[in-house]
């Protein structure tokens, strides 16, 4: 699933380690904004929302879940899967609407 970038490998690595640490660092202050994050990781080449989403769940799990496909897929109120913040804060909401709602029984 998802979308292959054969550039994309190239252009990550064009991100200095100075730039990865700035913008990572920047990015993990902003948390629990994920919005705010997202736009910070975005900074580095190569990064788009989805790739950013795995960093942030990787760094804040309880904050910020991976944007799989499968999990976009399994939500019927999100039609396609267009890999922009927007549809990713979409996505946050409706598994934190979950969680909440699981935390309770």
């Amino acid at each position: 699933r998802g979308k292959f970038y054969p550039q994309l490998n190239y252009l990550v690595k064009v991100n200095t380690p100075r730039a990865v640490m700035a913008e990572t660092k920047k990015a993990f202050k902003k948390l629990p904004n994920l919005e705010q994050a997202i736009t910070a990781l975005s900074n580095l080449k190569g990064v788009g929302t989805t790739m950013a989403s795995a960093l942030l769940a990787a760094a804040s799990p309880e904050n910020a879940p991976f944007m799989a496909d499968e999990c976009l897929m399994a939500i019927p109120e999100i039609e396609g899967i267009d890999y922009t913040t927007k549809e990713y804060l979409n996505f946050v909401q409706h598994i934190q609407t979950t969680v909440e709602r699981l935390n309770k029984q």
